[in-house]
């Protein structure tokens, strides 16, 4: 997807040394038990295993250190695969990369750490992947901060708690967000609905505890924020409560002018509702 749009090298470009410390302080807090990182040790990074440079800079623009472990499968099975992966904590230090567009930590093992705020001073970010990382505590506020993000795939974090900003509206650019898998709560927020640009939206109830979302407002407004999201192709609600509340809802989903694909799966209605 964005991948592909970026202008990157594996020659050897001779990266920006204040970058290159950056990645080495990154990858010095990393238990590295597969030797994912072997390769950071020759004298370019932009020949390193996972990042992408500018051809004509020297920027590093993409970090991909995606794994493929599955925590829940050693939460529920006890499952030992084949898996690799990295884990510990993300240091700070990445708030050196300024150009970065694309971060992809997915299927790696932080421990129930808290996504770091600090992603949020990435302001060049189109792509963020942090999905089935073990992340707990909140999402951060800070990632409101990240105007030119199009792709926000935080799913499969069953410690991720709380509720969503409603900062995440500011998101203009935004065309994909999932937040499936997680243990969140309260009320989806209004200010979703400013979201015109997304195109794909996924969101389940925490099903990992006793939290719950629900898209009736105090202001029983239902879902009169999904009206504005006219660039929608793809809706998935899961196990939302009191979707059938407001009975004008579905007649407001019913109206969006690009979405092909619906999923109510577990939301409780009725035939009469729908």
């Amino acid at each position: 997807m964005l991948q592909a749009d970026l202008v990157c090298s594996k020659e050897a470009v001779r990266c920006i040394q204040s970058e290159r410390q950056a990645l080495l302080q990154f990858k010095a807090g990393l238990p590295d038990p597969y030797d994912m990182l072997s390769s950071w040790t020759m004298a370019y990074c932009c020949q390193w295993y996972g990042i992408g440079c500018c051809n004509l800079t020297g920027h590093v623009l993409m970090l991909d250190l995606h794994g493929d472990y599955d925590y829940r499968y050693d939460y529920y099975y006890d499952y030992d695969g084949n898996n690799f992966y990295i884990s510990g904590d993300i240091h700070n230090s990445l708030m050196e990369l300024q150009q970065l567009q694309y971060l992809n930590l997915s299927g790696n093992d932080f421990r129930k750490n808290y996504i770091p705020g600090f992603f949020g001073s990435l302001r060049n970010l189109r792509y963020l992947d942090l999905s089935n990382c073990n992340f707990g505590g909140k999402i951060p506020i800070p990632l409101e901060s990240l105007s030119h993000l199009k792709y926000l795939n935080l799913s499969i974090n069953i410690y991720l708690e709380g509720s969503i900003p409603s900062q995440l509206g500011n998101l203009s650019n935004l065309q994909y967000l999932d937040l499936l898998g997680n243990s969140l709560e309260g009320k989806i927020p209004s200010q979703l609905g400013k979201l015109t640009n997304l195109q794909e939206f996924y969101l389940e109830e925490g099903r990992y505890g006793d939290s719950a979302l629900t898209n009736h407002n105090k202001d029983n407004s239902g879902g009169q924020w999904s009206s504005n999201l006219t660039s929608l192709t793809h809706l998935h609600m899961l196990f939302i409560s009191n979707l059938d509340k407001s009975n004008s809802w579905l007649q407001m989903i019913g109206k969006l002018p690009k979405l092909i694909e619906l999923s109510l799966r577990g939301c409780g209605l009725s035939d009469h509702f729908i």
